[in-house]
C-alpha cells in the first residue's frame, strides 16, 4: 500500500467507499501502487497497467492497453471518442462493484497478462486535421504552434476534437484562446 494513495483516498468526499473497495481488489494483483494524475495507478515494472478514477456520476477502472484484453462479454468501453488504446469499466455504486468484484479482479489479471506479454497497441496514425481557426492562431503565434506540435499525438487529437466539436467559428476561437497557456505549458486538455 502506497501512503500517498492512502492519504488521497482518505480525502475523497465522493466515491470514497467505492475507491476503497476497488483499491482492495487492485491490491490483490500485487502490482506496484502509485499516485499518478491524482489517482491510484497500478504498474508492472514501471509500466502503467490500470488506474482508478472518479467522475461526477461514476468511478472507473481504466486499462491502459484495454483494446488488447480479451473481452468476450463487452465489459469494457472506450472512455472517449479519441481513445485508441485504453478501455474502461464504469461503475455507479458500491453495490455494482461488490456484484462484479470477481469479474473486475479477472480483468485486472488479464491486463497484467497483456503487459507481461510485451504486446503493443498499434495506434491509428490518421493525419491530424487542423481547423482553419487554429491555423490562423499558429500563423500569429509560432510559439503556440511549436508547443502544440511538441505535445503527444493523443493530446493533440484531444485538443483538435474539442476545438472542432463546435461548428461555430466564434466558439472554436474561444476554446482555443482558453487553452493557449495550457498548450504552451505542455499540458493536456484535461490537465489543471
Amino acid at each position: 500500500m502506497n501512503i500517498k494513495v492512502t492519504k488521497h483516498v482518505e480525502q475523497l468526499k465522493k466515491w470514497k467507499e467505492e475507491i476503497e473497495l476497488l483499491r482492495k481488489i487492485a491490491l490483490k494483483t500485487n502490482l506496484e501502487e502509485e499516485l499518478k494524475w491524482d489517482s491510484p495507478c497500478y504498474t508492472l515494472n514501471g509500466k502503467n497497467v490500470f488506474i482508478l478514477s472518479t467522475f461526477k456520476d461514476f468511478v472507473t477502472v481504466n486499462f491502459f492497453k484495454g483494446v488488447l484484453i480479451k473481452d468476450e462479454i463487452n465489459f469494457l468501453i472506450f472512455q472517449g471518442e479519441s481513445q485508441q488504446s485504453s478501455k474502461t469499466v464504469r461503475l455507479k455504486s458500491i453495490h455494482e462493484i461488490k456484484k462484479n468484484e470477481k469479474l473486475i479482479l479477472d480483468y485486472m489479471k488479464r491486463a497484467i497478462d497483456v503487459e507481461k506479454s510485451g504486446a503493443k497497441v498499434t495506434l491509428n496514425k490518421d493525419p491530424l486535421i487542423y481547423p482553419k481557426v487554429l491555423l490562423d492562431y499558429f500563423n500569429k503565434d509560432h510559439r503556440l504552434q511549436s508547443a502544440f506540435k511538441s505535445l503527444l499525438r493523443g493530446a493533440q487529437r484531444e485538443y483538435l476534437l474539442y476545438f472542432m466539436n463546435s461548428k461555430y467559428e466564434t466558439t472554436q476561437k474561444s476554446r482555443i484562446e482558453a487553452n493557449i497557456e495550457k498548450i504552451k505549458e505542455g499540458k493536456r486538455l484535461r490537465d489543471k
